[in-house]
């Protein structure tokens, strides 16, 4: 299940599955920096990856935040902030 899958039913199960998801994404606002290759480097918040990303039309499609946010880590549409590439693919050493 992603995270912008919806719950038909709001059972204990999916209500549980909201709050945790809920924290991750609170916790991703906090972590506001990656140190690449020595650097540090602010992370890129979505609806600033570049053209293409459709920010406007709502939610990132994969972590569910919206503009202005930080995603997730490990979602597919984040931009690694010092090649501009796909952050979970790019190859640069985060540490």
């Amino acid at each position: 299940m992603t995270a912008t899958t919806r719950v038909c039913e709001d059972d204990g199960e999916s209500r549980a599955w909201k709050t945790i998801w809920a924290r991750k994404i609170w916790n991703a606002q906090q972590d506001r920096i990656r140190v690449i290759a020595g650097r540090r480097f602010q992370r890129v918040p979505y609806g600033r990856e570049g053209r293409g990303w459709h920010a406007s039309d709502g939610p990132c499609h994969d972590c569910a935040v919206t503009p202005g946010q930080l995603h997730v880590p490990g979602c597919d549409v984040e931009r690694c902030p010092a090649c501009r590439g796909q952050m979970i693919t790019c190859g640069c050493v985060v540490r």
